[in-house]
């Protein structure tokens, strides 16, 4: 997860905080509908986090792929190994180092 996404599921953990103090505290001193919308809200926080760390889990998941898709594909030998074979006694033939 970012920063930024941490710091925002931080932020939605301390509003889930504060609006279930609230609920509880104000709980049968005002309408009971607002008692209800306040708890409502602090569901909503609570799904808003929930969707961030999905968010996350979604970009990683992306980033797998294009780094997967960004590797090269196995390197096959230009020449085959009877062709090295030949090419390793032609240089051994003529008395220099290997070459390739």
């Amino acid at each position: 997860m970012t920063h930024a996404g941490r710091f925002l599921c931080a932020i939605y953990a301390a509003v889930t905080l504060w609006l279930t103090f609230c609920t509880i505290a104000t709980f049968g001193h005002v309408p009971l509908w607002t008692s209800i919308v306040m708890a409502a809200a602090s569901i909503a926080t609570i799904v808003a986090g929930l969707r961030e760390s999905t968010h996350a889990d979604e970009l990683r998941a992306v980033r797998v792929d294009l780094e997967r898709a960004a590797r090269p594909a196995d390197v096959t030998p230009v020449i085959s190994q009877a062709e090295r074979a030949v090419f390793d006694e032609l240089v051994a033939g003529l008395g220099m180092d290997d070459a390739a």
